[in-house]
């Protein structure tokens, strides 16, 4: 039996996965000053990846201080 990517996070929501590992996303995110932590995946926390349907609308914005 496969288990949820992030246990305790709502099934079947939209997760992101930095380096540092996953965290929620659900209706609004922000992430503030975050060093360098790789690409941005976003993911399904699925029990069992590739069986089901439908779709997430994301919109990302990146910003840069300099």
């Amino acid at each position: 039996m496969q288990k949820f990517l992030l246990p305790g996070a709502h099934p079947f929501e939209l997760l992101g996965l930095l380096d540092n590992g996953y965290f929620e996303i659900g209706r609004s995110m922000r992430l503030e000053e975050t060093a360098n932590q790789g690409l941005l995946r976003l993911e399904v926390n699925d029990d069992v990846h590739g069986n089901g349907t439908g779709a997430f609308q994301c919109t990302i914005q990146h910003y840069r201080n300099d």
